[in-house]
């Protein structure tokens, strides 16, 4: 989202919706095609995609540990039960 406030600061876009859905879509899904960069600030766009795959792969490996740690803590209280 800061390179969509980037965009509307630089001028590409005229409104702050427009800038913010741009941003999302490439941060999630490398762009939709019905806006298009200009080819001096495509580069941003790369890194853009390349910071929502991280920013992905972060909290899904964030809510699998947590996942796994309540588990292990179930099956442990389960075994001293017994």
């Amino acid at each position: 989202m800061v390179l969509g406030s980037t965009f509307l600061y630089l001028g590409k876009f005229a409104e702050h919706k427009q800038a913010m859905y741009s941003s999302a879509v490439t941060s999630i899904t490398l762009g939709y095609g019905n806006i298009i960069l200009s080819e001096q600030r495509k580069i941003f766009g790369t890194f853009e995609a390349m910071g929502g795959l991280v920013l992905l792969d972060t909290s899904t490996t964030f809510l699998l540990g947590l996942i796994r740690n309540l588990f292990d803590e179930t099956s442990n209280t389960n075994e001293i039960k017994k």
